[in-house]
């Protein structure tokens, strides 16, 4: 053996080098593709089911967006070749979803005010999840093959237009998540939530508490209220605050073009609006400076371990999820939220990117974010 290693030692140091060259590419290439901004599989698991006892929690990590439209020429823009070429800025791979107010309607025919269908695969390398917040005001064959694109295309949505038989603003969406495991590995997995698109200018507010109040009772409700002609700051505090009265964990405020104020209500947070992430060339804004919403929910093992088989099933639109949690008398879990804020600079509207630090000093400012986050962390 010895004289065998000796007299081929030259191949086998060879070989050697060769095998460390190609690992090293394989990482190389996995690391080029988790750096490029789009979404990308994170999948760790082998498919089989893992045994309860090994489960520590349940996480997932969203990051909530503003208004996002690509239409009245936004393609044309000299700073992006496509609508989204900017969005790989916003470190897509460190989340689980991301969540944005589609303001516009899909269309095969793009005009001023519709997006054109065809960049719909692109926009779902980015966003998993939309409300359907510009579809208020379009006809119903718009709206119709809106969410027929979208429910093609894997994006879950929530929210009513037209088209949608459920007269419902609220949807249990499956969030996709993770289990952490005592060996320290994780396991890919769902978490069920209700996500509520709420236009206050059109919906009876007495209506949309009460259906707060009857998705809350089983699952945490998150709220996106998409109204922007509210009179006054005072009435559109009045109004998000009654969701959280009703029930709802969070409030983002998605329409507005402009950034608005934080504040904390019954120890539950509420963002006001986040501005709009990107939008048409003609879009009025005042300030160049924007929000994102990053949250990371965690869940203890008992409390959501029933309700994450049942959210496998919560990806499609109107299902049964709410009725299958109840049929097996499952306790409503409980969420816990980690907040932060990225600051965007909007600058050109079209093709939005990270702000640096004096902006982003700034966006938080505006936010109020320092005192919100400080009575979060330190709740009365």
């Amino acid at each position: 053996m010895k004289y065998y290693l000796k007299r081929n030692r030259h191949i086998i140091f060879k070989s050697v080098v060769f095998v460390m060259i190609v690992a090293g590419l394989l990482v190389g290439l996995r690391l080029y593709l988790n750096s490029s901004g789009e979404l990308v599989s994170t999948r760790e698991d082998d498919g089989q089911d893992v045994s309860e006892d090994r489960i520590v929690s349940l996480d997932t990590k969203v990051l909530n967006f503003g208004s996002i439209t690509w239409a009245d020429g936004l393609t044309e823009s000299a700073s992006a070749q496509t609508p989204f070429s900017s969005f790989g800025a916003f470190a897509r791979p460190d989340y689980d979803g991301w969540i944005g107010n589609l303001n516009c309607a899909l269309v095969a025919k793009k005009d001023a005010s519709s997006c054109d269908e065809t960049k719909l695969t692109d926009f779902y390398k980015f966003f998993n999840i939309v409300a359907l917040g510009g579809l208020r005001n379009t006809d119903g064959s718009d709206d119709m093959n809106t969410t027929d694109k979208l429910a093609k295309s894997n994006i879950q949505f929530f929210g009513k237009n037209f088209s949608t038989k459920n007269s419902e603003e609220c949807e249990v969406i499956s969030l996709p998540a993770r289990y952490s495991l005592q060996d320290g590995s994780s396991k890919q997995a769902s978490m069920p939530i209700v996500l509520c698109a709420v236009d206050g200018e059109k919906t009876n507010s007495v209506d949309i508490t009460t259906e707060i109040k009857k998705y809350s009772e089983s699952l945490p409700v998150w709220v996106y209220p998409l109204d922007t002609g509210i009179a006054t700051p005072s009435e559109r505090q009045t109004q998000y605050r009654s969701y959280i009265d009703a029930g709802a964990d969070l409030v983002v405020g998605v329409a507005s073009p402009e950034l608005a104020s934080t504040e904390v209500y019954q120890n539950r947070l509420i963002a006001y609006s986040l501005g709009r992430f990107v939008g048409p060339v003609n879009t009025p804004v005042k300030s160049r400076g924007t929000a994102l919403l990053s949250v990371r929910i965690t869940a203890l093992r008992d409390e959501v371990f029933e309700w994450e088989k049942i959210a496998k099933t919560c990806t499609g639109y109107d299902d049964l999820c709410i009725e299958a949690g109840r049929s097996q008398s499952l306790a409503k879990p409980k969420y816990m939220y980690d907040y932060s804020i990225v600051a965007v600079d909007s600058s050109d509207i079209r093709a939005p990117k990270p702000a640096d630090v004096t902006l982003t000093g700034d966006v938080l400012s505006a936010l109020k974010w320092f005192d919100t986050d400080t009575q979060l962390k330190n709740p009365l």
